[in-house]
Protein backbone atom coordinates (compact mmCIF):
# COMPACT_ATOMS: atom_id res chain seq x y z
CA UNK A 1 0.00 0.00 0.00
CA UNK A 2 1.46 3.39 -1.03
CA UNK A 3 2.07 6.12 1.50
CA UNK A 4 0.12 9.29 0.79
CA UNK A 5 2.04 12.56 0.69
CA UNK A 6 2.70 15.69 -1.39
CA UNK A 7 4.29 13.65 -4.26
CA UNK A 8 1.66 12.27 -6.73
CA UNK A 9 1.72 8.58 -7.77
CA UNK A 10 2.55 7.63 -11.40
CA UNK A 11 -0.45 7.39 -13.72
CA UNK A 12 0.07 3.72 -14.71
CA UNK A 13 0.14 1.18 -11.83
CA UNK A 14 2.97 -1.32 -11.30
CA UNK A 15 0.83 -4.45 -11.75
CA UNK A 16 3.70 -6.88 -11.16
CA UNK A 17 4.61 -5.19 -7.87
CA UNK A 18 0.94 -5.11 -6.79
CA UNK A 19 0.69 -8.91 -7.30
CA UNK A 20 4.16 -9.50 -5.83
CA UNK A 21 5.59 -11.29 -8.91
CA UNK A 22 8.34 -10.52 -11.44
CA UNK A 23 7.82 -9.43 -15.04
CA UNK A 24 8.77 -12.91 -16.22
CA UNK A 25 6.17 -14.73 -14.06
CA UNK A 26 4.07 -17.38 -15.78
CA UNK A 27 0.28 -17.25 -16.09
CA UNK A 28 0.01 -19.84 -13.31
CA UNK A 29 2.20 -17.77 -10.99
CA UNK A 30 0.11 -14.68 -11.72
CA UNK A 31 -3.10 -16.63 -11.00
CA UNK A 32 -1.68 -18.05 -7.73
CA UNK A 33 -0.60 -14.56 -6.66
CA UNK A 34 -4.12 -13.27 -7.37
CA UNK A 35 -5.67 -16.07 -5.27
CA UNK A 36 -3.35 -15.43 -2.35
CA UNK A 37 -4.07 -11.70 -2.49
CA UNK A 38 -7.82 -12.30 -2.73
CA UNK A 39 -7.64 -14.54 0.37
CA UNK A 40 -5.96 -11.69 2.27
CA UNK A 41 -8.02 -8.70 1.10
CA UNK A 42 -11.43 -9.98 -0.09
CA UNK A 43 -14.20 -8.55 2.15
CA UNK A 44 -15.87 -11.98 2.50
CA UNK A 45 -12.62 -13.60 3.64
CA UNK A 46 -11.78 -11.12 6.40
CA UNK A 47 -11.89 -12.38 10.01
CA UNK A 48 -14.63 -10.96 12.29
CA UNK A 49 -13.67 -7.55 13.65
CA UNK A 50 -10.83 -7.00 11.13
CA UNK A 51 -10.86 -3.82 9.00
CA UNK A 52 -11.68 -4.38 5.30
CA UNK A 53 -8.95 -3.01 2.97
CA UNK A 54 -11.04 -2.57 -0.23
CA UNK A 55 -8.38 -0.44 -1.95
CA UNK A 56 -5.78 -3.22 -1.83
CA UNK A 57 -8.33 -5.71 -3.12
CA UNK A 58 -9.20 -3.47 -6.07
CA UNK A 59 -5.50 -3.02 -6.89
CA UNK A 60 -4.75 -6.74 -7.10
CA UNK A 61 -8.00 -7.37 -8.97
CA UNK A 62 -7.11 -4.71 -11.58
CA UNK A 63 -3.58 -6.11 -11.90
CA UNK A 64 -4.83 -9.67 -12.39
CA UNK A 65 -7.47 -8.65 -14.94
CA UNK A 66 -4.85 -6.76 -16.97
CA UNK A 67 -2.03 -9.33 -16.85
CA UNK A 68 -4.11 -12.45 -17.52
CA UNK A 69 -5.03 -10.97 -20.94
CA UNK A 70 -2.09 -11.82 -23.20
CA UNK A 71 -2.68 -8.85 -25.55
CA UNK A 72 -2.93 -6.31 -22.74
CA UNK A 73 0.08 -7.83 -21.01
CA UNK A 74 2.18 -7.60 -24.19
CA UNK A 75 1.38 -3.90 -24.63
CA UNK A 76 2.03 -3.34 -20.89
CA UNK A 77 5.38 -5.16 -21.00
CA UNK A 78 6.51 -2.94 -23.88
CA UNK A 79 6.35 0.10 -21.58
CA UNK A 80 7.08 -1.69 -18.28
CA UNK A 81 10.76 -0.59 -17.94
CA UNK A 82 9.65 3.03 -18.01
CA UNK A 83 6.74 2.33 -15.65
CA UNK A 84 9.01 0.49 -13.22
CA UNK A 85 11.53 3.36 -13.25
CA UNK A 86 8.76 5.90 -12.51
CA UNK A 87 7.56 3.84 -9.55
CA UNK A 88 11.12 3.37 -8.25
CA UNK A 89 11.66 7.14 -8.38
CA UNK A 90 8.30 7.70 -6.68
CA UNK A 91 9.09 5.28 -3.84
CA UNK A 92 12.52 6.86 -3.34
CA UNK A 93 11.08 10.38 -3.15
CA UNK A 94 8.24 9.20 -0.89
CA UNK A 95 10.77 7.55 1.46
CA UNK A 96 12.77 10.79 1.62
CA UNK A 97 9.64 12.80 2.44
CA UNK A 98 8.66 10.31 5.13
CA UNK A 99 12.16 10.41 6.63
CA UNK A 100 12.04 14.23 6.77
CA UNK A 101 8.64 14.11 8.44
CA UNK A 102 9.91 11.59 11.00
CA UNK A 103 12.98 13.72 11.68
CA UNK A 104 10.84 16.82 12.20
CA UNK A 105 8.55 14.86 14.51
CA UNK A 106 11.45 13.33 16.51
CA UNK A 107 12.65 15.37 19.56
CA UNK A 108 16.26 16.52 19.79
CA UNK A 109 18.77 15.10 22.24
CA UNK A 110 18.67 18.30 24.27
CA UNK A 111 14.90 18.14 24.51
CA UNK A 112 15.14 14.52 25.60
CA UNK A 113 17.77 15.40 28.23
CA UNK A 114 15.73 18.32 29.54
CA UNK A 115 12.62 16.18 29.68
CA UNK A 116 14.49 13.46 31.55
CA UNK A 117 15.98 16.01 33.98
CA UNK A 118 12.52 17.44 34.64
CA UNK A 119 11.09 13.97 35.20
CA UNK A 120 14.01 13.08 37.52
CA UNK A 121 13.57 16.27 39.54
CA UNK A 122 9.85 15.64 39.74
CA UNK A 123 10.46 12.07 40.91
CA UNK A 124 13.05 13.26 43.46
CA UNK A 125 10.62 15.89 44.78
CA UNK A 126 7.88 13.29 45.02
CA UNK A 127 10.26 10.93 46.84
CA UNK A 128 11.33 13.70 49.25
CA UNK A 129 7.73 14.60 50.01
CA UNK A 130 6.85 10.94 50.45
CA UNK A 131 9.79 10.48 52.82
CA UNK A 132 8.78 13.55 54.83
CA UNK A 133 5.21 12.33 54.98
CA UNK A 134 6.34 8.88 56.10
CA UNK A 135 8.58 10.48 58.74
CA UNK A 136 5.69 12.58 60.05
CA UNK A 137 3.46 9.52 60.09
CA UNK A 138 6.17 7.52 61.87
CA UNK A 139 6.63 10.22 64.52
CA UNK A 140 2.86 10.53 64.97
CA UNK A 141 2.59 6.77 65.32
CA UNK A 142 5.47 6.75 67.79
CA UNK A 143 3.81 9.48 69.88
CA UNK A 144 0.54 7.56 69.71
CA UNK A 145 2.26 4.36 70.87
CA UNK A 146 4.00 6.22 73.68
CA UNK A 147 0.74 7.80 74.83
CA UNK A 148 -0.99 4.44 74.66
CA UNK A 149 1.85 2.85 76.67
CA UNK A 150 1.63 5.49 79.37
CA UNK A 151 -2.15 5.20 79.51
CA UNK A 152 -1.81 1.44 79.75
CA UNK A 153 0.71 1.69 82.58
CA UNK A 154 -1.49 4.16 84.46
CA UNK A 155 -4.49 1.92 83.99
CA UNK A 156 -2.52 -1.10 85.22
CA UNK A 157 -1.41 0.85 88.33
CA UNK A 158 -5.04 1.82 88.98
CA UNK A 159 -6.15 -1.79 88.56
CA UNK A 160 -3.38 -2.94 90.89
CA UNK A 161 -4.53 -0.53 93.60
CA UNK A 162 -8.11 -1.71 93.09
CA UNK A 163 -7.02 -5.35 93.32
CA UNK A 164 -5.19 -4.71 96.60
CA UNK A 165 -8.23 -3.00 98.12
CA UNK A 166 -10.49 -5.78 96.93
CA UNK A 167 -8.12 -8.42 98.29
CA UNK A 168 -8.05 -6.73 101.72
CA UNK A 169 -11.84 -6.61 101.77
CA UNK A 170 -12.01 -10.27 100.77
CA UNK A 171 -9.55 -11.23 103.54
CA UNK A 172 -11.62 -9.35 106.13
CA UNK A 173 -14.83 -10.97 104.87
CA UNK A 174 -13.15 -14.37 104.85
CA UNK A 175 -12.02 -13.99 108.49
CA UNK A 176 -15.50 -12.87 109.47
CA UNK A 177 -17.03 -15.92 107.81
CA UNK A 178 -14.46 -18.19 109.47
CA UNK A 179 -15.37 -16.93 112.95
CA UNK A 180 -19.06 -17.32 112.20
CA UNK A 181 -18.53 -20.80 110.79
CA UNK A 182 -16.53 -21.82 113.86
CA UNK A 183 -19.28 -20.60 116.15
CA UNK A 184 -21.96 -22.38 114.14
CA UNK A 185 -19.84 -25.54 114.02
CA UNK A 186 -19.48 -25.66 117.80
CA UNK A 187 -23.18 -25.03 118.28
CA UNK A 188 -23.97 -27.72 115.70
CA UNK A 189 -21.58 -30.18 117.39
CA UNK A 190 -23.24 -29.63 120.75
CA UNK A 191 -26.69 -30.06 119.23
CA UNK A 192 -25.53 -33.10 117.27
CA UNK A 193 -24.05 -34.70 120.40
CA UNK A 194 -27.32 -34.24 122.27
CA UNK A 195 -29.31 -35.51 119.31
CA UNK A 196 -26.96 -38.47 118.90
CA UNK A 197 -27.35 -39.46 122.54
CA UNK A 198 -31.12 -39.24 122.25
CA UNK A 199 -31.01 -41.13 118.97
CA UNK A 200 -28.82 -43.88 120.46
CA UNK A 201 -31.21 -44.32 123.35
CA UNK A 202 -34.19 -44.35 121.01
CA UNK A 203 -32.40 -46.75 118.65
CA UNK A 204 -31.60 -49.11 121.50
CA UNK A 205 -35.23 -49.15 122.57
CA UNK A 206 -36.40 -49.67 118.98
CA UNK A 207 -33.79 -52.40 118.41
CA UNK A 208 -34.91 -54.26 121.50
CA UNK A 209 -38.54 -54.00 120.38
CA UNK A 210 -37.60 -55.17 116.88
CA UNK A 211 -35.66 -58.12 118.24
CA UNK A 212 -38.63 -59.19 120.34
CA UNK A 213 -40.99 -58.77 117.40
CA UNK A 214 -38.58 -60.62 115.11
CA UNK A 215 -38.35 -63.50 117.57
CA UNK A 216 -42.14 -63.74 117.70
CA UNK A 217 -42.29 -63.70 113.90
CA UNK A 218 -39.63 -66.39 113.64
CA UNK A 219 -41.51 -68.62 116.05
CA UNK A 220 -44.74 -68.04 114.14
CA UNK A 221 -43.08 -68.75 110.76
CA UNK A 222 -41.48 -71.92 112.15
CA UNK A 223 -44.85 -73.15 113.38
CA UNK A 224 -46.45 -72.36 110.04
CA UNK A 225 -43.60 -74.06 108.18
CA UNK A 226 -43.93 -77.23 110.25
CA UNK A 227 -47.69 -77.26 109.75
CA UNK A 228 -47.32 -76.77 105.98
CA UNK A 229 -44.59 -79.42 105.83
CA UNK A 230 -46.80 -81.93 107.62
CA UNK A 231 -49.75 -81.12 105.35
CA UNK A 232 -47.52 -81.32 102.25
CA UNK A 233 -46.13 -84.67 103.38
CA UNK A 234 -49.61 -86.04 104.02
CA UNK A 235 -50.81 -84.85 100.61
CA UNK A 236 -47.77 -86.36 98.93
CA UNK A 237 -48.35 -89.70 100.61
CA UNK A 238 -52.00 -89.63 99.62
CA UNK A 239 -51.15 -88.69 96.03
CA UNK A 240 -48.47 -91.39 95.87
CA UNK A 241 -50.92 -94.01 97.17
CA UNK A 242 -53.52 -92.87 94.64
CA UNK A 243 -50.96 -93.03 91.82
CA UNK A 244 -49.94 -96.52 92.92
CA UNK A 245 -53.56 -97.65 92.91
CA UNK A 246 -54.16 -96.13 89.50
CA UNK A 247 -50.96 -97.61 88.09
CA UNK A 248 -51.80 -101.05 89.53
CA UNK A 249 -55.27 -100.86 88.01
CA UNK A 250 -53.83 -99.75 84.67
CA UNK A 251 -51.27 -102.55 84.70
CA UNK A 252 -53.90 -105.15 85.52
CA UNK A 253 -56.17 -103.73 82.85
CA UNK A 254 -53.40 -103.79 80.24
CA UNK A 255 -52.37 -107.29 81.23
CA UNK A 256 -55.96 -108.48 81.06
CA UNK A 257 -56.39 -106.83 77.66
CA UNK A 258 -53.18 -108.43 76.40
CA UNK A 259 -54.25 -111.82 77.70
CA UNK A 260 -57.59 -111.48 75.91
CA UNK A 261 -55.89 -110.37 72.69
CA UNK A 262 -53.37 -113.20 72.84
CA UNK A 263 -56.09 -115.76 73.64
CA UNK A 264 -58.09 -114.55 70.63
CA UNK A 265 -55.02 -114.68 68.42
CA UNK A 266 -54.18 -118.21 69.62
CA UNK A 267 -57.70 -119.38 68.90
CA UNK A 268 -57.48 -117.85 65.44
CA UNK A 269 -54.17 -119.60 64.83
CA UNK A 270 -55.61 -122.93 66.06
CA UNK A 271 -58.66 -122.57 63.83
CA UNK A 272 -56.53 -121.71 60.82
CA UNK A 273 -54.16 -124.57 61.55
CA UNK A 274 -57.01 -127.08 61.77
CA UNK A 275 -58.30 -126.00 58.35
CA UNK A 276 -54.86 -126.40 56.83
CA UNK A 277 -54.37 -129.71 58.72
CA UNK A 278 -51.06 -128.50 60.10
CA UNK A 279 -50.11 -129.28 63.68
CA UNK A 280 -49.75 -126.20 65.88
CA UNK A 281 -46.30 -125.53 67.18
CA UNK A 282 -46.33 -125.53 70.97
CA UNK A 283 -45.32 -122.25 72.67
CA UNK A 284 -45.41 -121.08 76.22
CA UNK A 285 -48.02 -118.71 77.58
CA UNK A 286 -47.09 -115.08 77.38
CA UNK A 287 -45.17 -115.34 74.11
CA UNK A 288 -45.78 -112.93 71.24
CA UNK A 289 -48.55 -113.99 68.92
CA UNK A 290 -46.43 -112.95 65.88
CA UNK A 291 -43.10 -114.67 66.46
CA UNK A 292 -40.06 -114.34 64.28
CA UNK A 293 -40.24 -110.59 63.72
CA UNK A 294 -38.08 -109.56 66.66
CA UNK A 295 -37.68 -106.69 69.11
CA UNK A 296 -36.52 -103.16 68.51
CA UNK A 297 -34.97 -100.66 70.91
CA UNK A 298 -36.91 -97.40 71.38
CA UNK A 299 -34.97 -94.49 72.87
CA UNK A 300 -36.61 -91.93 75.12
CA UNK A 301 -39.13 -92.00 77.96
CA UNK A 302 -41.47 -95.06 77.76
CA UNK A 303 -43.72 -97.09 80.11
CA UNK A 304 -43.74 -100.89 80.32
CA UNK A 305 -47.27 -102.20 79.61
CA UNK A 306 -46.75 -105.13 82.00
CA UNK A 307 -45.28 -103.64 85.18
CA UNK A 308 -45.90 -99.91 84.56
CA UNK A 309 -42.27 -99.01 85.20
CA UNK A 310 -41.26 -95.77 83.49
CA UNK A 311 -38.11 -96.21 81.44
CA UNK A 312 -36.32 -92.87 81.11
CA UNK A 313 -33.70 -93.83 78.52
CA UNK A 314 -34.99 -96.73 76.43
CA UNK A 315 -37.33 -99.79 76.29
CA UNK A 316 -37.98 -102.73 73.94
CA UNK A 317 -40.80 -102.77 71.38
CA UNK A 318 -42.12 -105.94 69.78
CA UNK A 319 -42.11 -105.53 66.01
CA UNK A 320 -44.97 -107.99 65.70
CA UNK A 321 -47.56 -106.71 68.19
CA UNK A 322 -45.90 -103.33 69.13
CA UNK A 323 -45.87 -104.23 72.86
CA UNK A 324 -43.57 -101.98 74.95
CA UNK A 325 -41.79 -103.93 77.69
CA UNK A 326 -38.88 -103.46 80.02
CA UNK A 327 -36.08 -106.05 79.78
CA UNK A 328 -37.43 -108.06 82.75
CA UNK A 329 -41.02 -108.23 81.45
CA UNK A 330 -39.78 -108.98 77.93
CA UNK A 331 -37.99 -112.07 79.28
CA UNK A 332 -40.87 -112.99 81.59
CA UNK A 333 -43.89 -112.60 79.30
CA UNK A 334 -42.44 -112.84 75.82
CA UNK A 335 -39.53 -115.16 76.32
CA UNK A 336 -36.98 -112.49 75.41
CA UNK A 337 -37.21 -113.38 71.73
CA UNK A 338 -39.63 -114.54 69.04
Amino acid sequence: MSISGSIPEPNIPDYYADLGVSQHASSKEIKDAWRNGAMRYHPDKMAPGKTIDAKEFRKIREAYDHLRDETKRARYDAHYPEIRAQWAQYRKQQAAVQQQQEQRAAPTQEEIRQRRDAEREKAEEAARRRKEREERERQAEERSREAARKAREEQERAWERLRKLKKEEEEEEKEKRRVQEELRRKEAEAAAAAAAAAARERAQREAAAREQQQARRERLREAERRSEEAARKARAEQEQAARERVRTAQIEERQEDLRRRWAGLRESRHAGGARQQQPEQPRTAGQCVRPGIGWARRNGRTTCVFCGVVRRKFANVCLGCLVVACPDCMAKHCGGKH
